[in-house]
């Protein structure tokens, strides 16, 4: 006989309240634990890329800086001295966009009168003014300009230029400065290595193929475009993320090598750019100092007043500022001070 009086057991109302409390902090533990570590993820990512964006910019001036003036066996000997020293082989003209500095000798190319050839060069531009001719970019306001010329370090064989750059044959005593096709003989040039030639100009803009918002680190560089010569702008910027960069230039005042003091950008006198021997001061070292910004705000980053100090400037970021940023400097010597 069956019992049909069997008491049936479940949660009442106020447990299943109480597991559904309990099953919300649960849950809401982990939805918050989830939010952090995507947060913290986020916030890694963005660090990560602000400190590989700071130290490719600070890595490719450093290499470029410490190799001004560099030309061969030529090195040291001012390129402007008087024609047959330095000479423009056949093809060889000023750039259609031509970015050099009024006032010195900043071209692209040697142009023989005996005054010094500027091999680097640096300006500040304050409100955003161009600094070099009106036919290359402007730069951000409060950002260096900075140009360098020389050869690259590692010789070639004759027959290996490339038809897009310029060339220079050297040895102690003359250049030849050609492009592929009409290229000096060792008849012409005795004794003599070759050396791609470079023009660069470094500064800091946005890109007008990206989000106009983010600033990068530029660079426009000699090269043969269609037939001409032409101081090409790197494809979609050269750095993202990188806001500022300045220059503090090192001047020897007793001949021996070592610099007795530092100088910023604007505070270099024309002879001193021309390292003119008869005042006694060389540029000899460059401090570098690159400033960059991550390229999205984040929302949770909260701070006071920055100052970041890049020598004698300063860059002061208000508290309402989210954008996080890195600031990386070093100091490089010159190995062929002028």
């Amino acid at each position: 006989m069956t019992n049909s009086h069997i008491k049936e057991k479940g949660f009442s109302l106020v447990e299943l309240m109480v597991t559904m409390v309990l099953g919300l902090v649960l849950l809401g533990g982990v939805v918050t634990f989830f939010t952090s570590q995507s947060r913290l993820e986020t916030q890694t990512t963005a660090v990560g890329e602000l400190q590989e964006n700071a130290r490719l910019a600070l890595n490719i001036l450093s290499q470029d800086v410490a190799q001004a003036g560099y030309f061969g066996d030529f090195t040291g000997i001012n390129l402007n001295s008087p024609s047959p020293t330095v000479e423009l082989n056949v093809g060889v003209n000023v750039p259609t966009t031509e970015c050099q500095q009024a006032g010195g000798r900043n071209g692209t190319f040697p142009v023989g009168d005996g005054l010094k050839f500027r091999t680097i060069w640096a300006g500040f531009s304050v409100n955003g003014a161009p600094l070099l001719t009106a036919e290359c970019d402007s730069p951000n306001a409060g950002t260096d300009v900075l140009q360098i010329k020389r050869f690259i370090v590692d010789p070639l064989d004759a027959g290996d230029e490339s038809a897009g750059r310029f060339y220079g044959m050297a040895n102690f005593s003359q250049i030849v400065l050609y492009q592929a096709g009409a290229a000096p003989t060792a008849a012409d040039v005795q004794n003599g290595a070759r050396y791609e030639y470079q023009h660069h100009v470094y500064y800091i803009a946005s890109s007008p193929s990206d989000d106009p918002t983010v600033p990068y680190l530029q660079r426009r560089q000699l090269i043969i475009e269609n037939g001409n010569a032409n101081m090409e702008l790197a494809s979609g910027g050269l750095v993202p993320g990188i806001e500022n960069i300045h220059f503090q230039f090192g001047i020897d005042t007793n001949g021996d090598g070592h610099p007795n003091g530092f100088l910023d950008t604007p505070d270099v006198t024309a002879n001193q750019w021309d390292s003119a021997d008869a005042i006694g001061e060389r540029i000899v070292a460059v401090r570098i100092f690159v400033l960059a910004r991550a390229r999205e705000p984040d929302a949770s980053y909260q701070h006071g007043e920055i100052v970041y100090q890049m020598g004698g400037r300063n860059v002061t970021i208000p508290s309402a500022d989210k954008y996080r940023r890195m600031l990386l400097s070093t100091t490089v010597t010159l190995r062929n001070p002028l």
